[in-house]
């Protein structure tokens, strides 16, 4: 617990609020709390109070000596070199950056530190540094000369203004302030957004419908759509009263792209089965992808035609365990760019942004980089902007960055970082001129929920929220006993198991390693959690390891090591049955093994061919393997029975888009998540005759790849689902 009382009441006469804001944390200076997204959040003394100097004086430099008598009274001996690092540590462990990639805390060399953020929405000033120093031409002594009695107060004030001034307009900083455009709520994101040629304009849509916003004044319209139609928007038309706008007549249709006017009117479909698309600068062409995606916008081919649909063509030919995704056009409407990310299981091996012309001569590799997001576009002035992801702990977030690219399609410079501000970057426009653009920026996570299953399963009551943090925890298994669930979570910047009862508000770290740690699972006896180990950003041929630690705590021991191990799951059955079921890829093969949790022995069970991701689920007693094949519109499911070695086919009718199951405590129905092209997801309980129960509904953007699953106890009072929660806006980046 922090003792408040031994911080300083500098903060409190220095004018400012007792309640500073920067990013998403919050200092209460008074109650001595940090807070994230509203959440208080653990902090130690030391941390906290160095928080508290280098906030007193934002943009200043603290000087390390400074640090020592504030943190260590002079009565106290310790290793100042190494407590006031660790502290320093402690406090970017919290506020998620590290000293290679800063956020808010700059580390100046046998100097100090300084805060770099901003403070309840503005941006601290930057204290001149020694290495860049600004001479001031008039002097005191000519100013007296000149009869002007001027306090000294003011002139140094003056001279600081002044030297400021002149070092921000020969040092422009390469990073752009963002402002939010839209501010919707968690129950309503935006799914889609895009700027206007003008800059004036931001045509969106959310849960609700499709808008057009004025963004000097903030006035919205609605744009109207016929009744049940889904739509968002993709690109505008050069002539600034049109949209391309991707979606369907309804949630279940297959999606296109239509062109609908801002002034009113039908939308008019000019491209059958296209995932998104962008118009061309001069307006004469779309580019469109096509394909069957894992989820959301991502394709596998790239088409180009006319701008009414006309002589369609295809550019890109379908590429294989992999995914396209954003398309960008050239200033001169000759070349497409898109990045290409190539799969191997469930895993990003590489990713690319290529480059393609259209008189069909050989596509260019441009980056490549493991962190490249989907987000790209090309400004007029030749500067591609594209997204890559941060490193861990934030690996959440995405930012922008630019470089030029020159007429043959080449790199010339060096990258620039445009952005430094939480949230992922799902999509990227610009006006005509591309001195405005617009940010699609989401932060998408999961939450475990308790509730009580109806007697009859056909309902969940009294839903509730068990995990508190805002981090992505995933519930996988409970505990024998059904009093505690087991989950994993990135909440410390890497997946870590967890363990925590039905009446705790913090739970219990079980697994915690170098590796990713992930999937817990009960072992047949209850005794054990099952759990898969694999090395941070693996590649697909990657080595992995199946552990298993005592549910009460302690040392993990090694059960077996597969090559090409996939991250989709592992299952074990309950007593009386004592096996446990494990799979690895290779190419478009997944093999099914059956292990022995004791010894580790195995033996291959079946196969499948897929050519996307496959989620499956074992039934508790072991007859049965469920297995998910996952495509927006399969509305079918593989069940495999162990004991006769046969499958069959079992029908969902009246659903699509079948992405995760789970079997119930008794083994005779299973829990299926939905997720279809349209952002639609379901819970489901589906019983082996075909029966289908509606348990949970909701809307998510398809990008996110949200969707629900729910985990029964083993005594089938209990379901922890897993609620996937996060926030969707549109953001405005001035480039100029």
């Amino acid at each position: 617990m922090l003792d408040s009382s031994r911080y300083p009441p500098a903060m409190e006469n220095s004018g400012r609020p007792p309640v500073i804001q920067f990013g998403v944390f919050e200092v209460d200076s008074r109650a001595g709390e940090l807070r994230k997204n509203g959440l208080k959040i653990r902090v130690q003394q030391q941390p906290f109070e160095l928080l508290m100097a280098l906030l007193e004086r934002p943009g200043e430099v603290v000087s390390r000596e400074e640090l020592r008598t504030r943190l260590w009274p002079n009565d106290t001996f310790v290793d100042f070199e190494h407590g006031l690092n660790a502290a320093v540590k402690r406090l970017r462990d919290v506020l998620g950056e590290s000293a290679e990639r800063p956020v808010f805390i700059e580390t100046l060399a046998k100097r100090g530190y300084r805060f770099m953020g901003n403070l309840n929405g503005y941006h601290s000033v930057p204290a001149l540094r020694a290495e860049s120093p600004v001479t001031i031409s008039a002097k005191p002594s000519l100013l007296y000369r000149l009869g002007l009695i001027i306090p000294a107060s003011v002139i140094v004030l003056l001279a600081v203004g002044i030297a400021v001034f002149l070092r921000l307009r020969s040092h422009p900083s390469s990073e752009h302030l963002e402002a939010r455009l839209t501010g919707n709520s968690v129950e309503n994101p935006v799914n889609g957004a895009a700027i206007s040629p003008d800059g004036n304009y931001l045509a969106y849509s959310d849960t609700t419908g499709l808008y057009l916003k004025l963004i000097r004044t903030g006035e919205t319209h609605l744009i109207t759509l016929p009744k049940g139609f889904l739509g968002m928007p993709v690109s505008w038309f050069p002539d600034g009263a049109h949209l391309l706008i991707g979606g369907g007549q309804n949630s279940q249709a297959e999606r296109g792209l239509w062109n609908i006017s801002i002034y009113g009117g039908s939308p008019r479909k000019v491209i059958d089965s296209a995932l998104t698309g962008s118009v061309s600068p001069d307006g004469q062409r779309i580019a469109y992808l096509r394909g069957t995606p894992d989820w959301g916008d991502l394709g596998s081919e790239i088409w180009i035609a006319n701008s009414d649909g006309t002589s369609p063509l295809k550019l890109v030919p379908t590429v294989n365990h992999g995914a396209i995704g954003t398309l960008a056009w050239s200033p001169d409407s000759s070349r497409i760019a898109y990045t290409h990310s190539k799969w191997g299981g469930y895993l990003a091996d590489s990713a690319t942004i290529e480059i393609a012309p259209l008189n069909n001569s050989v596509e260019h590799t441009l980056l490549s980089s493991r962190n490249l997001g989907s987000a790209m576009q090309w400004l007029p002035d030749g500067r591609l902007i594209y997204t890559l992801r941060e490193e861990r702990p934030n690996q959440r977030d995405s930012n922008a960055w630019a470089i030029q690219i020159d007429a043959h399609s080449n790199a010339s410079g060096n990258p620039v970082r445009l952005t430094r501000s939480p949230g992922w970057i799902s999509a990227i426009t610009s006006s005509s001129d591309g001195k405005h653009l617009a940010l699609l920026k989401d932060a998408w996570g999961g939450h475990v929920f308790l509730a009580r299953l109806a007697p009859d399963q056909n309902h969940v009551l009294n839903i509730r929220r068990l995990t508190l943090e805002e981090s992505k925890d995933l519930p996988t298994s409970w505990t024998a006993d059904s009093k505690a669930v087991l989950f994993f979570s990135d909440r410390n910047g890497r997946n870590e198991i967890f363990k925590q009862t039905l009446d705790q508000t913090q739970p219990e770290l079980l697994v915690s390693s170098t590796d990713n740690v992930l999937l817990p699972r009960l072992s047949p006896d209850g005794s054990e959690v099952i759990y898969v180990s694999i090395m941070q950003d693996a590649p697909p041929h990657a080595v992995g390891s199946i552990f298993a630690a005592p549910v009460s705590g302690g040392v993990s021991r090694k059960i077996l090591e597969l090559k090409k191990l996939g991250m989709g799951n592992v299952g074990c059955t309950r007593e009386p049955a004592s096996f446990c079921v494990i799979h690895t890829i290779e190419g478009k093969r997944l093999t099914f093994f059956r292990f022995d949790p004791k010894n580790g022995s195995k033996s291959e069970l079946t196969h499948i061919e897929s050519d996307g991701a496959v989620n499956w689920g074992l039934s508790p007693d072991g007859s049965y393997l469920a297995m998910l094949p996952y495509s927006p519109e399969s509305s079918s499911m593989i069940v495999y029975s162990i004991a006769e070695g046969k499958t069959k086919r079992l029908d969902v009718k009246g659903w699509t888009g079948l992405a995760t199951v789970d079997w119930a405590a008794d083994g005779k129905s299973m829990f299926v998540g939905t997720l279809n092209r349209s952002g639609h997801i379901a819970l489901l309980r589906v019983v082996l005759d075909g029966s289908v129960h509606v348990l949970r509904e909701g809307s998510f953007p398809t990008l996110c790849g949200c969707a629900y699953w729910a985990i029964p106890s083993p005594d089938g009072k209990w379901v922890a689902i897993n609620q996937p929660a996060g926030s969707s806006n549109a953001w405005e980046l001035d480039t100029k």
